[in-house]
């Protein structure tokens, strides 16, 4: 027989060959012959293959939910710049050592430590990083995202009456000054959106119990994604305070700080002439508003169509090509 996919499992002694010829062989021994084999297990039981299958999957399930994590943070960074570009704005330089040494990296290495489902699903996770499955998620969670943001710049920020008389000018300002050119509303409300949308998104791609545990027993995941948000919310919702200043985000100068009857941060410079990037409470609302609909928007489409009843849908009615065997 020839094209099939082939397990094995034995106690490593005069089995040594077929563990090892095997794509799959777990050895039921602690003995040495059983080094031969990829996997052993101290349980000198058939369950051991089970619990194996489950770990594979989960790990399968784990990588894709990785990657497409990966690829939706550069989509995304690719969006910042192009409304950065289109109001000659960037993001402080904290919100780029943010992302790329905190969230990145831990937010990515933390998806890792999913734990495999307590049941073995009748169906296998996929494995095309090409597969519809895997362009539905990316494809459909970069359009919302890319709604939501022109919808809050477009829509709201172009036209809310606080921001009109102090939108960013490069010709009134010492452009030179590239790393303060997040001084201004532009870049904190793209920066806010950013930040939600990508730590969303990292939730989201911790979901899949069919394969794997439930989100929340991967809790350093949890420990780690939760800290982050509430340090946003910290920045977002609070008076100005050191974390934010340091984003460059609900911050201004000193004086400007007391002219608004707030407490100085110890801010001496700030690119735009009003010297500050303050956000009223019901732009603070807003911005979160948007951010929220964006999450629950594609919670809906990771639940009802890449995890929920359009993929069983697609297993019933378009399932996988079988592998012929050849004998």
């Amino acid at each position: 027989m020839e094209r099939a996919i082939v397990g094995m499992c034995g106690d490593g002694g005069n089995d040594c060959g077929a563990l090892r010829a095997s794509h799959a062989g777990i050895a039921l021994s602690e003995a040495e012959a059983s080094i031969v084999s990829p996997f052993s297990s101290k349980a000198r039981t058939i369950q051991s293959c089970v619990d194996l299958v489950k770990e594979g999957r989960c790990a399968l399930a784990t990588s894709l939910s990785s990657y497409k994590f990966i690829v939706m943070y550069g989509e995304m960074l690719v969006f910042t710049k192009v409304f950065g570009y289109y109001f000659n704005v960037i993001p402080s330089e904290w919100t780029w050592i943010f992302l790329d040494s905190f969230i990145v990296v831990l937010l990515s290495t933390s998806l890792t430590q999913a734990k495999p489902a307590k049941k073995l699903s009748k169906y296998r996770p996929t494995a095309r990083i090409l597969g519809w499955e895997t362009l539905a998620t990316l494809l459909g969670m970069l359009f919302i995202n890319y709604i939501f943001t022109s919808s809050a710049i477009a829509g709201w920020f172009l036209n809310a009456p606080e921001f009109e008389c102090r939108e960013f000018d490069g010709n009134l300002v010492d452009i030179r000054k590239w790393w303060l050119l997040g001084d201004n509303y532009e870049a904190e409300v793209i920066t806010f959106l950013l930040l939600f949308q990508i730590l969303g998104m990292a939730t989201l791609f911790n979901l899949g119990f069919e394969f794997r545990a439930s989100w929340w027993r991967n809790w350093i995941f949890q420990v780690i994604v939760g800290s982050f948000i509430s340090l946003l919310l910290f920045m977002l919702f609070l008076p100005p305070n050191a974390a934010g200043c340091a984003f460059r985000l609900n911050c201004g100068t000193d004086e400007a700080l007391i002219a608004e009857g707030l407490t100085p941060v110890g801010v001496d410079e700030f690119l735009v002439p009003w010297e500050h990037n303050l956000l009223s409470t019901e732009a603070k609302l807003t911005i979160f508003g948007f951010a929220l609909g964006n999450y629950i928007c594609n919670w809906l489409w990771a639940n009802l169509v890449v995890l929920g009843p359009v993929r069983k849908w697609a297993r019933r009615n378009r399932p996988q090509t079988k592998l012929q065997l050849v004998h």
